[in-house]
Protein backbone atom coordinates (compact mmCIF):
# COMPACT_ATOMS: atom_id res chain seq x y z
CA UNK A 1 0.00 0.00 0.00
CA UNK A 2 1.52 3.62 -1.14
CA UNK A 3 0.97 6.07 1.50
CA UNK A 4 0.23 9.71 0.11
CA UNK A 5 2.16 12.93 1.53
CA UNK A 6 2.43 16.38 0.98
CA UNK A 7 5.80 17.97 -0.17
CA UNK A 8 5.71 19.43 3.34
CA UNK A 9 5.32 16.13 4.82
CA UNK A 10 8.36 14.89 2.26
CA UNK A 11 10.78 17.71 3.53
CA UNK A 12 10.02 16.80 6.98
CA UNK A 13 11.31 13.04 6.00
CA UNK A 14 14.31 14.30 4.69
CA UNK A 15 15.06 16.63 7.40
CA UNK A 16 14.79 14.49 10.07
CA UNK A 17 17.31 11.46 9.11
CA UNK A 18 19.83 13.93 8.15
CA UNK A 19 19.86 15.52 11.73
CA UNK A 20 18.75 18.69 10.81
CA UNK A 21 15.66 18.89 12.42
CA UNK A 22 13.42 17.39 14.94
CA UNK A 23 15.72 14.72 16.93
CA UNK A 24 19.32 16.44 16.39
CA UNK A 25 22.12 14.08 16.38
CA UNK A 26 24.62 13.97 19.25
CA UNK A 27 27.89 13.83 17.80
CA UNK A 28 29.80 14.13 14.30
CA UNK A 29 31.00 10.32 14.18
CA UNK A 30 27.06 9.87 14.66
CA UNK A 31 26.20 12.53 12.04
CA UNK A 32 29.03 10.58 9.59
CA UNK A 33 27.41 7.20 10.70
CA UNK A 34 23.64 7.92 9.97
CA UNK A 35 24.63 10.13 6.56
CA UNK A 36 26.83 7.02 5.16
CA UNK A 37 28.97 9.63 2.74
CA UNK A 38 29.16 13.00 3.72
CA UNK A 39 30.78 14.70 1.02
CA UNK A 40 33.84 17.07 1.99
CA UNK A 41 36.13 18.23 -0.64
CA UNK A 42 36.30 21.12 1.27
CA UNK A 43 37.51 20.09 4.23
CA UNK A 44 36.30 23.41 6.27
CA UNK A 45 32.63 22.66 4.43
CA UNK A 46 32.62 18.80 5.09
CA UNK A 47 33.85 19.19 9.11
CA UNK A 48 30.50 21.86 9.13
CA UNK A 49 28.24 19.10 7.38
CA UNK A 50 28.36 16.90 10.49
CA UNK A 51 28.45 19.68 13.13
CA UNK A 52 25.42 21.48 11.95
CA UNK A 53 23.54 17.92 12.35
CA UNK A 54 25.03 17.72 16.04
CA UNK A 55 24.58 21.03 17.47
CA UNK A 56 26.49 21.62 20.19
CA UNK A 57 29.40 20.21 18.60
CA UNK A 58 32.86 21.97 18.04
CA UNK A 59 35.21 21.85 14.79
CA UNK A 60 37.84 19.97 17.37
CA UNK A 61 35.59 17.00 18.43
CA UNK A 62 35.44 16.93 14.42
CA UNK A 63 39.42 16.70 14.56
CA UNK A 64 39.57 14.31 17.76
CA UNK A 65 37.19 11.73 15.51
CA UNK A 66 39.70 11.99 12.90
CA UNK A 67 42.56 11.66 15.10
CA UNK A 68 40.96 8.98 16.93
CA UNK A 69 40.54 7.40 13.38
CA UNK A 70 36.47 6.81 13.63
CA UNK A 71 35.84 9.18 10.75
CA UNK A 72 37.96 9.08 8.08
CA UNK A 73 37.97 11.09 4.51
CA UNK A 74 37.94 9.20 1.38
CA UNK A 75 36.64 8.53 -2.50
CA UNK A 76 33.85 5.70 -1.77
CA UNK A 77 32.26 7.03 -4.65
CA UNK A 78 31.48 9.39 -7.33
CA UNK A 79 35.52 10.42 -7.47
CA UNK A 80 34.93 12.80 -4.95
CA UNK A 81 36.01 13.02 -1.03
CA UNK A 82 33.75 12.09 1.36
CA UNK A 83 33.74 11.53 5.34
CA UNK A 84 32.59 8.42 6.40
CA UNK A 85 32.73 6.53 9.57
CA UNK A 86 35.78 4.43 9.60
CA UNK A 87 34.45 0.84 9.48
CA UNK A 88 31.95 1.31 6.17
CA UNK A 89 34.95 2.35 3.80
CA UNK A 90 35.98 -0.75 2.87
CA UNK A 91 32.52 -2.39 2.12
CA UNK A 92 31.34 0.80 -0.07
CA UNK A 93 34.67 0.55 -2.20
CA UNK A 94 33.73 -3.25 -2.82
CA UNK A 95 30.69 -1.86 -4.57
CA UNK A 96 32.15 1.31 -6.34
CA UNK A 97 35.80 1.41 -7.40
CA UNK A 98 35.91 -1.72 -9.68
CA UNK A 99 33.57 0.39 -12.28
CA UNK A 100 35.65 3.39 -11.05
CA UNK A 101 39.14 2.25 -11.22
CA UNK A 102 38.44 0.42 -14.84
CA UNK A 103 36.64 3.64 -16.25
CA UNK A 104 40.16 6.18 -14.93
CA UNK A 105 42.94 3.72 -16.09
CA UNK A 106 43.39 4.33 -19.47
CA UNK A 107 43.06 8.23 -18.91
CA UNK A 108 45.43 7.95 -16.13
CA UNK A 109 47.75 5.78 -18.79
CA UNK A 110 47.66 8.70 -21.65
CA UNK A 111 48.53 11.07 -18.23
CA UNK A 112 51.71 9.09 -17.96
CA UNK A 113 50.41 6.98 -15.10
CA UNK A 114 50.48 3.61 -16.66
CA UNK A 115 50.10 0.70 -14.75
CA UNK A 116 54.57 0.37 -14.02
CA UNK A 117 53.94 3.80 -12.45
CA UNK A 118 51.03 3.10 -10.92
CA UNK A 119 53.02 0.07 -9.58
CA UNK A 120 55.56 1.85 -8.07
CA UNK A 121 53.62 4.53 -6.49
CA UNK A 122 51.91 2.01 -4.58
CA UNK A 123 55.47 0.02 -3.73
CA UNK A 124 56.38 3.62 -2.15
CA UNK A 125 53.09 4.51 -0.43
CA UNK A 126 53.43 1.04 1.65
CA UNK A 127 57.65 2.02 2.10
CA UNK A 128 56.93 5.45 3.36
CA UNK A 129 53.72 4.77 5.58
CA UNK A 130 54.57 1.22 7.20
CA UNK A 131 54.63 1.28 10.41
CA UNK A 132 52.80 4.12 11.29
CA UNK A 133 53.24 6.52 8.85
CA UNK A 134 51.28 9.54 8.46
CA UNK A 135 52.34 12.28 5.78
CA UNK A 136 50.69 15.21 4.59
CA UNK A 137 49.95 15.92 0.77
CA UNK A 138 52.89 17.60 0.09
CA UNK A 139 55.54 14.91 1.34
CA UNK A 140 53.31 12.21 -0.29
CA UNK A 141 53.53 13.64 -3.53
CA UNK A 142 57.39 14.32 -3.05
CA UNK A 143 57.70 10.96 -1.89
CA UNK A 144 56.14 9.49 -4.77
CA UNK A 145 58.54 11.79 -7.25
CA UNK A 146 61.28 10.23 -5.45
CA UNK A 147 60.35 6.96 -6.29
CA UNK A 148 60.32 7.84 -10.31
CA UNK A 149 56.37 8.73 -10.13
CA UNK A 150 55.48 11.40 -12.41
CA UNK A 151 53.66 13.96 -9.99
CA UNK A 152 53.83 17.73 -12.09
CA UNK A 153 50.73 19.27 -12.17
CA UNK A 154 48.01 17.54 -11.04
CA UNK A 155 49.23 13.93 -11.43
CA UNK A 156 50.16 13.56 -8.13
CA UNK A 157 46.71 14.30 -6.94
CA UNK A 158 45.30 11.47 -9.40
CA UNK A 159 48.03 9.48 -7.35
CA UNK A 160 46.43 10.15 -4.43
CA UNK A 161 43.00 9.19 -6.03
CA UNK A 162 44.17 5.53 -7.46
CA UNK A 163 45.83 4.73 -4.62
CA UNK A 164 42.71 5.86 -1.99
CA UNK A 165 40.48 4.64 -4.44
CA UNK A 166 42.11 0.80 -4.32
CA UNK A 167 41.94 0.88 -1.27
CA UNK A 168 45.02 1.19 0.17
CA UNK A 169 45.17 4.73 1.58
CA UNK A 170 43.34 7.69 3.19
CA UNK A 171 43.31 10.53 4.65
CA UNK A 172 43.45 10.29 8.30
CA UNK A 173 44.67 12.24 11.53
CA UNK A 174 44.69 16.12 11.40
CA UNK A 175 47.65 17.36 9.67
CA UNK A 176 48.58 21.53 9.42
CA UNK A 177 45.18 22.02 8.05
CA UNK A 178 44.06 19.36 7.10
CA UNK A 179 44.53 15.61 7.06
CA UNK A 180 47.74 13.49 6.50
CA UNK A 181 47.64 10.19 4.49
CA UNK A 182 47.89 6.85 6.30
CA UNK A 183 47.50 3.09 5.35
CA UNK A 184 44.00 2.07 5.06
CA UNK A 185 45.32 -1.61 7.05
CA UNK A 186 47.17 0.29 9.43
CA UNK A 187 44.61 2.74 10.38
CA UNK A 188 41.11 1.30 10.05
CA UNK A 189 40.41 -2.29 12.11
CA UNK A 190 39.94 -5.05 10.25
CA UNK A 191 36.58 -5.36 9.20
CA UNK A 192 34.39 -8.36 7.98
CA UNK A 193 34.14 -9.20 3.79
CA UNK A 194 30.71 -8.61 3.04
CA UNK A 195 28.51 -10.53 -0.05
CA UNK A 196 28.99 -8.34 -2.99
CA UNK A 197 24.62 -8.29 -3.12
CA UNK A 198 24.62 -7.66 0.36
CA UNK A 199 26.71 -4.59 0.12
CA UNK A 200 24.91 -3.07 -2.72
CA UNK A 201 21.43 -3.88 -0.36
CA UNK A 202 23.23 -1.91 2.53
CA UNK A 203 24.56 0.91 0.37
CA UNK A 204 20.26 1.33 -0.61
CA UNK A 205 19.64 0.84 2.54
CA UNK A 206 21.78 3.24 4.32
CA UNK A 207 21.47 5.52 1.84
CA UNK A 208 17.86 6.15 2.57
CA UNK A 209 17.85 5.60 6.14
CA UNK A 210 20.51 8.67 6.15
CA UNK A 211 18.64 11.07 3.33
CA UNK A 212 15.16 10.10 3.61
CA UNK A 213 12.63 9.36 1.11
CA UNK A 214 13.98 8.99 -2.73
CA UNK A 215 14.01 7.83 -5.98
CA UNK A 216 16.07 5.32 -7.96
CA UNK A 217 17.71 8.13 -9.77
CA UNK A 218 18.19 9.79 -6.79
CA UNK A 219 20.56 7.02 -5.40
CA UNK A 220 22.23 6.14 -8.84
CA UNK A 221 23.21 10.03 -9.35
CA UNK A 222 24.15 10.15 -5.35
CA UNK A 223 26.62 6.73 -6.29
CA UNK A 224 27.11 6.82 -9.84
CA UNK A 225 26.88 3.57 -10.25
CA UNK A 226 24.76 2.32 -13.24
CA UNK A 227 20.55 2.74 -13.26
CA UNK A 228 20.58 -0.97 -13.65
CA UNK A 229 23.01 -1.57 -10.74
CA UNK A 230 21.14 1.24 -8.78
CA UNK A 231 17.51 -0.85 -9.48
CA UNK A 232 18.93 -3.98 -8.73
CA UNK A 233 20.01 -2.38 -5.38
CA UNK A 234 16.34 -1.68 -4.84
CA UNK A 235 15.02 -4.80 -5.48
CA UNK A 236 17.78 -6.83 -3.08
CA UNK A 237 16.48 -4.41 -0.45
CA UNK A 238 12.54 -4.09 -1.20
CA UNK A 239 11.39 -6.22 1.65
CA UNK A 240 12.68 -3.35 3.97
CA UNK A 241 11.66 -0.21 1.59
CA UNK A 242 7.80 1.24 1.45
CA UNK A 243 6.42 3.32 -1.43
CA UNK A 244 5.11 7.23 -0.64
CA UNK A 245 3.50 9.08 -3.11
CA UNK A 246 4.17 12.44 -3.38
CA UNK A 247 2.77 15.09 -6.04
CA UNK A 248 2.29 12.21 -8.41
CA UNK A 249 5.42 10.61 -8.11
CA UNK A 250 6.72 7.54 -5.88
CA UNK A 251 9.77 7.64 -3.64
CA UNK A 252 11.24 5.48 -1.60
CA UNK A 253 11.63 5.05 2.07
CA UNK A 254 13.19 2.33 4.98
CA UNK A 255 10.43 1.02 6.41
CA UNK A 256 11.04 0.57 10.20
CA UNK A 257 12.72 3.94 9.69
CA UNK A 258 9.36 6.12 8.62
CA UNK A 259 7.62 4.16 11.79
CA UNK A 260 9.86 5.30 14.45
CA UNK A 261 10.23 9.02 12.94
CA UNK A 262 7.21 10.19 11.54
CA UNK A 263 4.63 7.02 11.26
CA UNK A 264 2.12 9.14 13.64
CA UNK A 265 2.31 12.39 12.04
CA UNK A 266 1.93 10.88 8.18
CA UNK A 267 -1.09 7.77 9.11
CA UNK A 268 -3.20 10.59 10.73
CA UNK A 269 -2.18 12.88 7.53
CA UNK A 270 -1.48 15.90 10.38
CA UNK A 271 0.29 18.07 8.03
CA UNK A 272 0.87 20.95 10.74
CA UNK A 273 2.68 18.45 12.86
CA UNK A 274 5.36 17.18 10.49
CA UNK A 275 7.62 20.51 10.68
CA UNK A 276 9.99 21.78 13.74
CA UNK A 277 7.71 23.85 16.55
CA UNK A 278 9.95 25.99 17.93
CA UNK A 279 11.81 29.41 15.58
CA UNK A 280 14.75 28.87 16.46
CA UNK A 281 15.03 25.37 15.14
CA UNK A 282 13.52 25.62 11.36
CA UNK A 283 16.57 27.78 9.96
CA UNK A 284 20.10 26.10 9.11
CA UNK A 285 23.14 27.55 7.59
CA UNK A 286 24.66 24.59 5.48
CA UNK A 287 27.90 24.13 3.56
CA UNK A 288 28.29 23.86 0.00
CA UNK A 289 27.90 20.74 -1.35
CA UNK A 290 25.72 20.31 1.70
CA UNK A 291 24.09 16.58 1.03
CA UNK A 292 20.89 17.92 2.23
CA UNK A 293 21.07 20.00 -1.41
CA UNK A 294 23.01 17.08 -3.35
CA UNK A 295 21.79 15.85 -6.95
CA UNK A 296 19.37 17.90 -9.04
CA UNK A 297 16.33 15.47 -8.28
CA UNK A 298 16.58 15.50 -5.19
CA UNK A 299 16.98 18.97 -4.30
CA UNK A 300 14.01 20.40 -5.91
CA UNK A 301 11.61 20.18 -3.57
CA UNK A 302 14.11 22.65 -1.67
CA UNK A 303 15.18 24.79 -4.18
CA UNK A 304 12.97 24.99 -7.45
CA UNK A 305 15.61 24.84 -10.31
CA UNK A 306 14.80 28.16 -11.79
CA UNK A 307 16.44 29.60 -9.03
CA UNK A 308 19.26 27.31 -9.21
CA UNK A 309 21.62 30.36 -10.09
CA UNK A 310 21.31 31.31 -6.40
CA UNK A 311 24.07 28.50 -5.59
CA UNK A 312 25.69 27.69 -8.41
CA UNK A 313 26.63 30.49 -10.61
CA UNK A 314 26.95 29.87 -14.12
CA UNK A 315 30.04 28.65 -15.65
CA UNK A 316 31.27 27.49 -12.49
CA UNK A 317 31.55 24.28 -10.32
CA UNK A 318 31.13 26.36 -7.36
CA UNK A 319 28.72 25.16 -5.09
CA UNK A 320 27.76 27.99 -2.54
CA UNK A 321 26.70 27.21 1.10
CA UNK A 322 22.70 27.90 1.64
CA UNK A 323 20.47 29.08 4.67
CA UNK A 324 17.40 26.57 4.28
CA UNK A 325 13.65 27.48 6.67
CA UNK A 326 11.80 24.56 7.47
CA UNK A 327 13.80 22.44 4.80
CA UNK A 328 13.63 25.20 1.82
CA UNK A 329 16.47 27.19 0.47
CA UNK A 330 16.00 31.25 1.52
CA UNK A 331 19.44 32.76 1.08
CA UNK A 332 22.91 31.89 0.65
CA UNK A 333 25.68 33.21 2.57
CA UNK A 334 29.30 33.57 3.47
CA UNK A 335 31.65 34.34 5.67
CA UNK A 336 33.34 38.28 5.82
CA UNK A 337 37.05 37.17 7.89
CA UNK A 338 34.57 35.73 10.98
CA UNK A 339 31.09 37.03 12.59
CA UNK A 340 32.62 37.13 15.80
CA UNK A 341 35.67 39.09 14.91
CA UNK A 342 36.01 43.11 14.46
CA UNK A 343 32.08 43.28 14.22
CA UNK A 344 32.01 41.54 10.46
CA UNK A 345 28.55 40.75 9.76
CA UNK A 346 27.93 37.30 7.47
CA UNK A 347 26.78 38.42 3.72
CA UNK A 348 23.62 36.66 2.31
CA UNK A 349 22.22 36.95 -0.74
CA UNK A 350 18.26 35.99 -0.46
CA UNK A 351 16.12 34.24 -3.14
CA UNK A 352 13.35 37.05 -2.20
CA UNK A 353 13.11 40.07 0.24
CA UNK A 354 13.55 38.41 3.81
CA UNK A 355 11.14 39.56 6.56
CA UNK A 356 12.59 40.61 10.12
CA UNK A 357 11.40 37.22 11.83
CA UNK A 358 13.76 35.66 8.74
CA UNK A 359 16.54 37.75 9.24
CA UNK A 360 17.01 37.02 12.85
CA UNK A 361 16.57 33.16 12.39
CA UNK A 362 19.16 33.22 9.38
CA UNK A 363 20.99 35.44 12.09
CA UNK A 364 21.06 32.38 14.82
CA UNK A 365 22.27 29.91 12.17
CA UNK A 366 25.14 31.60 11.22
CA UNK A 367 25.87 32.34 14.53
CA UNK A 368 25.86 28.87 14.58
CA UNK A 369 28.60 27.96 12.68
CA UNK A 370 30.23 30.58 14.32
CA UNK A 371 29.94 28.60 17.61
CA UNK A 372 31.00 25.06 16.02
CA UNK A 373 34.06 26.71 14.72
CA UNK A 374 35.00 28.54 18.21
CA UNK A 375 34.50 25.27 20.19
CA UNK A 376 30.65 24.16 20.05
CA UNK A 377 29.82 27.40 22.35
CA UNK A 378 26.81 29.25 20.74
CA UNK A 379 28.07 32.44 19.05
CA UNK A 380 26.07 35.81 20.01
CA UNK A 381 23.79 36.71 17.39
CA UNK A 382 21.66 40.06 17.01
CA UNK A 383 18.09 39.77 16.15
CA UNK A 384 17.80 43.12 14.03
CA UNK A 385 17.97 43.01 10.48
CA UNK A 386 21.35 44.76 10.76
CA UNK A 387 22.90 41.73 11.97
CA UNK A 388 23.36 40.65 8.43
CA UNK A 389 24.91 42.18 5.40
CA UNK A 390 22.16 41.36 2.31
CA UNK A 391 22.71 41.71 -1.26
CA UNK A 392 20.51 42.50 -3.67
CA UNK A 393 17.61 39.44 -3.44
CA UNK A 394 17.89 37.32 -6.72
CA UNK A 395 15.60 38.43 -9.48
CA UNK A 396 12.43 36.73 -9.62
Amino acid sequence: MTTTITRRELIALRLKPQGLAFSPLSTPLEAARRMLATQAQEFAGGCWALGVRAPGSSQQQVLDALAAGTVVRSYPMRGTLHFTAADDLRWMLSVTAGRMLASVEPRLARMGLDRAALDRARDAAVQHLAGGGALGRQEFVQAMAAAGVPTEGQLGYQVIFFLAQSGLICWGPPHRTQQALVLVDEWIAPTPAVDPDEALRRFVLRYLAGHGPAQVQDFQWWTKLTLTTARRAFELAADELEPLECEGETFWVVASALGSALGSALGSQADAAALPRRRDSAFRALPGFDEYLLGPNYRRFALPPEHNELLFPPKTSIFLRSVVQEGRVIASWRSVKSARAAGEAPEITPLKPLSSRQQAGVAQAIAAHDGFLDGGAPAAASTSPAALRARAPRAQ
